[in-house]
């Protein structure tokens, strides 16, 4: 079976890992060939690319790799030690490296853990994705995933029950929320870390540029990047990510309101990063096809236009087993809206819809 591919431009000067081919199966490159330059992806990329994935590659399957892990970081973060911290934040930037979109799709269709660590999870992907775009070094990069992974130490249950909650937090929570940046922050320290850019990231991931945040009301320049990335991440995460009084919104009702209401507080290089990173289909968004089959958007475009998604679901909502790859620039199949999960449907192989 062949899966779309995203080629990232950090590729460029290195080998390709996996054999390429396109959408009728012809090589046209070898996994071994060096990307050139800027020029030879462009020319590379101007097309749809797809690898081999019917097979499991050597090191196993990236996604029951990432719900051990979503297990492990519920256990790590409920008696944290700094050790254990680090190697999970290493562990989760190795399983993202091995497929970036089967993990930014699979932990927003799968409750890999409780709602609180889950949204971290998710978090951290989005917010990797980000840094890479912006050069962070292998040393920031994992710095920003154990911020993430660690952002709301302390406050779990208190996040869990508002994820359920039925209208807005009683004013002890509200108060309690505006403080734990600190609060997570200081425990950080406390079990030992001292790496400056991780405790930064998660002191000042709720501070805004326009000086409207907490803990600290820090304006500007004074917030650092990690916690810019963290801030943009958290709401795009937060927005798309349904709760117990509403439903999860669309990618694109998200990047409305971070270029719309939320602008000011936001740093706008981020926003226009994310905009470029996820665009308005992301890995794991559900969309209706002309057909009427119930399709996943599997892989992030390159050219602004999706041209590929992976019906489960027929226009009966019967299983589709295996999932088909549906071509959705043809009229016949193409995006007719966006869909939520629906728990009357029938139980759906998500990791097949990442050829797993």
């Amino acid at each position: 079976m062949l899966r779309p591919l995203y080629i990232e431009p950090e590729l460029i000067g290195h080998a390709l890992p996996w054999n390429v081919y396109t959408e009728n199966g012809v090589l046209v490159a070898a996994a071994g060939a060096v990307i050139a330059d800027e020029r030879h992806y462009l020319s590379l990329t101007e097309r749809l690319l797809f690898r081999e994935g019917g097979e499991v590659e050597e090191g196993g399957n990236p996604l029951l790799r990432l719900a051990e892990l979503g297990t492990q970081a519920e256990l790590a973060l409920a008696a944290p030690q700094p050790q254990q911290l680090r190697e999970l934040a290493e562990a989760l930037l190795s399983v993202y490296e091995t497929d970036p979109d089967a993990c930014l799709g699979y932990v927003l269709r799968v409750p890999l853990a409780r709602p609180s660590v889950r949204h971290s999870l998710h978090v951290l992907f989005v917010a990797v994705s980000l840094a890479q775009h912006l050069d962070f070094s292998d040393t920031d990069q994992l710095s920003l995933a154990g911020a993430a992974l660690t952002m709301n130490l302390g406050t779990l249950d208190l996040h869990d029950r508002l994820h359920d909650r039925r209208g807005p937090p009683f004013p002890a929570d509200r108060e309690m929320l505006r403080g734990h940046p600190r609060i997570a922050a200081e425990m950080l320290h406390g079990l030992g870390i001292e790496d400056e850019m991780w405790l930064e990231s998660v002191r000042q991931h709720h501070e805004n540029v326009d000086g409207s945040g907490y803990p600290a009301t820090l304006k500007g320049g004074d917030i650092g990047r990690g916690a810019r990335i963290l801030r943009v991440a958290d709401i795009y995460c937060a927005k798309i990510t349904g709760r117990y009084y509403r439903p999860p919104r669309s990618p694109r009702y998200a990047l409305e309101e971070i270029f719309g209401n939320e602008r000011r507080r936001l740093d706008s290089m981020v926003a226009n990063v994310l905009l470029r990173r996820m665009g308005t289909y992301p890995p794991g968004t559900l969309v209706r096809l002309a057909n009427f089959e119930r399709a996943c958007v599997a892989r992030r475009v390159r050219d602004g236009v999706v041209r590929q998604a992976v019906s489960f679901l027929d226009a009966r909502d019967f299983p589709l087993e295996p999932p088909l790859e549906r071509n959705v620039t043809r009229r016949a199949t193409a995006i007719r809206g966006f869909v939520e999960e629906d728990p009357r449907w029938p139980k759906i192989n998500w990791p097949a819809l990442w050829g797993y």
